[in-house]
């Protein structure tokens, strides 16, 4: 049994690795330049922390997510691992107490921030205690062509020259295009043979979606989706703006007469108090359904979230694939649904005529064309990410392969042919609230200016 084998059954309890788990550890104990693309929920985490147990030395994490770094220092060292981390959030005493203990060597696993990278402190301990791996998390954040890029990223080169050491490097990521993988290994000088990526076939979970032409309708169907289709179970519902949340969240609220719903929103404009708060609420399940724009989901390690919905189209293909991906992390079967309305694509413009970038643009008419494409829902993404795997008789877990209708929209439809002195609007809420209904229709939600009032 080799050494990386041990320390994934002895330390983290798995019989065997998961392809291609054992190729990017082998290859990064190698010492060759890696760079892994792994969708959530294909163990990527374990590819840098089992190099880094069979290494003698320090390991650097660079990650920009404090949840994720928080999570994962608190899993190793209620290991036994020696981890901790380094952010904007800690005070600068604590900062100094944790850089003293990697200068006295008490550290195993050193997760931090990029924007950490270059400071004078940092550099001076980092030079003359240089570590012996560095793992790049994120690292589409690196590439001006990502969906997400990040200037501070763009320093790592820099930092990796000034200590004057060859470290083992590893780069990871759930989603890059074509482009981003070719910047990165240039970047990086990463060979072609040392780049490995995951399956991006997930039959766990069934992917559908859905065109509105109106916005009542869309947020009914939202309601009853989270009241009927999954009452009780966790979910994330994705949108687009912070606004958004909130409206949508005081909407769902209105029709919850019983406080059943268990509902929050996310996002960047919260209190870190708060998302802290919201972050451990979900994970524990005091929050039953997240609100949330893209600020939330990155590093929750949540097993069982059983659907995920976008309430509106997301930018661009890799955030949408990311954001499926924390659906059904446990490989039971789990939903996820993207609800469009033409004003998405609007609105996505605006924001792109604000920040100017040409390959936003480039993103967002990628993904105009998955969602209008005929065609296999998961083939359209292993197309995307170049996954050779084909589908030859289809998928058989999405809507385009395997149609459905649901009974309940059906008989809400029959009941709507019947004369009634009430709003349509009106009556469909009636209609999924079932016995929940009060008698009053004024405390029902009436569509108007703002969306939801």
């Amino acid at each position: 049994m080799t050494k990386p084998q041990q320390i994934l059954q002895q330390v983290f309890g798995y019989p065997e690795f998961r392809q291609p788990q054992g190729e990017i550890i082998d290859s990064v104990l190698a010492g060759e330049r890696t760079l892994a693309l792994l969708p959530t929920g294909q163990g990527k985490s374990l590819c840098y922390q089992i190099p880094g147990l069979a290494l003698n030395g320090l390991t650097i994490v660079i990650s920009p997510l404090i949840a994720l770094m928080k999570d994962q220092v608190d899993a190793l060292q209620r290991r036994g691992i020696t981890a901790t981390y380094i952010n904007s959030a800690l005070k600068n005493e604590e900062v100094e107490r944790r850089y003293q203990a990697i200068q006295q060597g008490e550290i195993k696993f050193l997760y931090v921030a990029p924007e950490r990278l270059l400071t004078k402190k940092f550099l001076e301990i980092m030079i003359a205690k240089p570590p012996s791996f560095i793992a790049i998390d994120e690292a589409h954040c690196f590439s001006t062509w990502g969906h997400d890029f990040r200037p501070l990223y763009r320093n790592i080169p820099i930092f990796i020259q000034r200590l004057n050491t060859n470290p083992k490097l590893a780069l990871f990521t759930a989603t890059a295009s074509a482009a981003v993988v070719e910047d990165l290994q240039t970047s990086f000088k990463v060979k072609d043979k040392n780049v490995f990526r995951g399956n991006f076939f997930r039959p766990n979970l069934f992917i559908t979606l859905k065109k509105f032409e109106l916005q009542s309708q869309r947020f009914l169907y939202t309601f009853y989706l989270i009241t009927r289709v999954f009452p009780r179970q966790p979910g994330l519902i994705y949108v687009s703006t912070r606004k958004m949340a909130e409206m949508l969240n005081l909407g769902l609220k209105k029709l919850d007469f019983n406080n059943q719903l268990q509902l929050d929103y996310y996002h960047a404009g919260r209190t870190n108090k708060e998302k802290t708060q919201l972050q451990e609420k979900f994970l524990n399940g005091e929050v039953r359904v997240m609100i949330a724009t893209n600020a939330f989901g990155m590093g929750i390690d949540k097993p069982d979230i059983r659907f995920v919905i976008h309430f509106q189209t997301p930018g661009n293909l890799e955030n949408y694939v990311q954001e499926i991906g924390r659906a059904g992390r446990d490989r039971q079967f789990s939903w996820c649904e993207l609800l469009f309305h033409p004003q998405d694509f609007e609105l996505h413009q605006q924001m792109q005529q604000k920040s100017n970038s040409p390959s936003s643009k480039q993103s967002l008419q990628k993904i105009i064309k998955f969602v209008n494409q005929a065609s296999c829902h998961h083939e359209k993404i292993l197309s995307y990410f170049q996954d050779p795997q084909i589908l030859t008789n289809g998928c058989a877990r999405c809507q385009y392969c395997s149609p459905y209708s649901q009974p309940f929209l059906k008989t809400m439809q029959e009941q709507l042919t019947k004369p009634s002195k009430l709003p349509t609007f009106i009556r469909q809420q009636q209609l999924i609230l079932g016995q929940n209904v009060p008698m009053n229709p004024t405390k029902l939600l009436a569509f108007g200016k703002g969306m939801l009032q």
